[in-house]
């Protein structure tokens, strides 16, 4: 049984809802891979307890694969 929702907070002051999960470390889970698009602010409902948690994550860029990353270091190498 699912006991925590999570939603991305929006700048204009509505939530979005990301999806459900049965424990805190899956629902952490969910909302850690959206950072890599974009810094945002979300939040975990614990519907046994009535808590919500508030959780700030960075942005991350994406990582450029192996083979980008050594052509760019070719073309200025030399």
């Amino acid at each position: 049984m699912d006991m925590f929702d999570v939603f991305r907070a929006k700048p204009d002051g509505f939530v979005l809802w990301i999806g459900s999960a049965d424990s805190r470390n899956a629902a952490q889970g969910m909302i850690e891979p959206l950072s890599v698009n974009r810094a945002g602010t979300f939040l975990i409902h614990d519907f046994r307890t009535n808590e919500t948690l508030t959780v700030h994550l960075a942005h991350r860029p994406t990582e450029q694969p192996s083979s980008v990353r050594d052509q760019s270091r070719s073309a200025t190498a030399g």
